[in-house]
């Protein structure tokens, strides 16, 4: 059994840093050119950690609530309370979300 994790969390490992790459050659960087720059209509700003969460929590093929649901339930009521200071988010992020540390 302890191999078969070990080479599962290696396998994840190589995906997630794949996944990296792959955000760095699809959605390059560019300045912002005002009048110019093209900005989606939805807004949506996301960065490589964004799409390595995705992958990650499909890769545990987990269809109803898990160890992601758990860290929002978690979170959620907290960031949401209306005296929450910003900067008290990115604090809290390593103890519920280690790999996005």
């Amino acid at each position: 059994m302890y191999l078969i994790m070990e080479k599962s969390e290696l396998l994840r490992s190589r995906i997630l840093q794949m996944v990296e790459e792959y955000h760095e050659a699809a959605f390059p960087t560019v300045d912002f050119v005002p009048g110019k720059t093209q900005v989606p209509v939805s807004g949506k700003v996301f960065d490589a950690a964004d799409v390595q969460s995705l992958v990650d929590s499909s890769l545990d093929f987990w269809l109803t609530t898990g160890r992601f649901a758990a860290v929002l339930n978690v979170i959620s009521p907290i960031s949401s309370a209306p005296n929450m200071p910003a900067w008290l988010i990115p604090v809290l992020r390593p103890i519920f979300w280690p790999s996005r540390a």
